[in-house]
């Protein structure tokens, strides 16, 4: 099973790595500057690298925190003070470990200096909805920076851990129009389907990754920023938008030849990775974030079980806007591959408003960190969260840590998740046949005749065995 790091340290930088490469009886030179045609992958060289990411894998994550690609939007001023002010730097000294940055805006169009996709905002016409984001991106490239680099500089600064997120598709250019770029503009034999003819499952305007050539623009862009930024490993996010072939668009059948196309951008990104991981004196990692179940992960192309058996992935993110099992099997199959597990937390999208806001309150969030915790996960992913717009937020400083979330109130529920999110059956032909979790809640009721039962799970981290006898015991002042 995986560990926590018993080290309180933040970084891994040349120091460690040179110390751990001495240690494991190999000079750091046969590693820095290896190539795959120097050196096999059961060479001596690349056997240390792959024990340099699982030491770095291992590292104390408490919480994760994805920008959701949003710095710009919150932006006022046109200095990178400016831009870490609104999500970032109220973080400082709470439970937040890792960074994920995501520089997204639309499939090849990205808010970082990038050399091979289109920058976003002042590559294109500018409309009135992205003037100002255009007007600060405009700025900042001509002072040398980028709101990536910018965020990779603050984690350096203060000890921090932070991974470039990319998300593998994207739905919303399908209707927003200025988020498309002009690879997608230029290549419309790539996309799952037209305006005109959208498919019955996912984004009309979302890539087919089983186009070469979708592919390696992906492998590209990656290296671009893996080699020009000093980022801690890339995160690929499968779950933004889960559709990433034509074939599961159109509810074809997915085969393993069909799997293998996206296992072999991960063994490319993998080798590449290590490449560049040795130049630097450190490691890169790959993280994935992914349905929390094998089989659902393979309908979608995704094939989760040879990615770990293959140690293609260095961390896995598990769950988003639905949540398939408990979060014990998750962490089971991560820790069988020594591979940390982090639970996201993503917002409930219950439709009715009231039953939905008790799901996003602190103590309904404090009660599913310590259910993953309990479960054994290594710590929290958090996307989409309200609270970014406050990190100074107490609950940045709770989520991370289960002692913590031990002593505080808590609200449980059956379920979280509701019709404010596409259902299974939207990704996935009889996609509810993976569902193992109860779905009671008021979106999902449960008809009751008189006389009948009905029993559910309701998982509770707490001791309330402890808590009831500690309530029922005498009071002493």
């Amino acid at each position: 099973m995986a560990n926590q790091s018993a080290s309180d340290s933040t970084s891994f930088g040349r120091r460690d790595f040179l110390k751990l490469s001495a240690t494991a009886g190999v000079a750091a030179s046969s590693l820095v500057g290896a190539s795959e045609g120097e050196a096999g992958a059961d060479s001596e060289p690349n056997q240390q690298m792959k024990k340099l990411r699982k030491q770095a894998a291992q590292r104390r994550r408490r919480v994760i925190f994805n920008n959701d690609g949003a710095d710009l939007s919150y932006t006022g001023g046109t200095t990178p003070e400016d831009l870490l002010r609104p999500h970032t730097t109220g973080l400082l000294g709470s439970h937040v470990d890792t960074i994920s940055y995501s520089s997204h805006f639309g499939f090849d169009m990205f808010m970082h200096d990038t050399k091979v996709a289109q920058v976003a905002f002042v590559s294109v016409p500018v409309h009135q909805e992205i003037a100002n984001r255009a007007k600060i991106m405009q700025a900042l490239l001509e002072q040398g920076t980028d709101p990536l680099r910018i965020s990779c500089d603050f984690v350096r600064e203060h000890g921090l851990e932070i991974f470039w997120s990319f998300r593998m598709d994207d739905e919303h250019a399908s209707w927003v129009p200025v988020q498309r770029s002009q690879y997608i503009n230029d290549h419309p034999d790539y996309l799952l389907g037209t305006a005109d003819n959208p498919p019955p499952r996912g984004p009309w305007c979302g890539v087919d990754y089983a186009v070469p050539e979708v592919r390696d623009r992906v492998y590209r862009t990656a290296e671009d920023v893996c080699r020009r930024y000093d980022i801690d490993g890339i995160e690929l996010d499968f779950f933004r938008q889960l559709i990433c072939f034509k074939k599961t668009a159109w509810g074809e059948p997915m085969e393993q030849a069909d799997c293998d196309k996206m296992t072999d951008l991960l063994r490319r990104l993998r080798t590449m990775m290590d490449e560049i991981g040795s130049e630097r004196g450190r490691p890169l990692l790959i993280s994935v974030r992914v349905p929390d179940s094998v089989e659902y992960c393979k309908r979608l192309g995704f094939d989760l079980a040879t990615w770990l058996r293959d140690d293609l992935i260095d961390i896995m993110v598990v769950g988003g806007y639905f949540w398939l099992n408990p979060w014990e099997t998750s962490v089971q199959l991560g820790h069988e591959y020594d591979v940390p597990v982090y639970p996201s937390l993503d917002a409930s999208r219950l439709s009715a408003k009231l039953p939905r806001d008790i799901r996003r309150s602190d103590e309904a969030y404090r009660a599913h960190a310590a259910n993953a915790f309990h479960a054994g996960a290594d710590g929290i992913y958090v996307f989409n969260f309200h609270y970014m717009r406050d990190p100074t937020h107490q609950i940045w400083r709770q989520l991370g840590d289960p002692q913590t979330l031990a002593e505080l109130d808590k609200v449980y529920h059956v379920s979280v998740m509701g019709q404010g999110h596409p259902s299974l059956q939207h990704y996935v032909p009889d996609g509810e046949q993976y569902l193992n979790l109860p779905t009671l809640c008021p979106d999902h009721p449960l008809a009751l005749s008189p006389g009948q039962s009905h029993a559910t799970i309701l998982p509770i981290a707490d001791d309330v065995a402890a808590w009831k006898k500690l309530a029922d015991g005498p009071y002493v002042q």
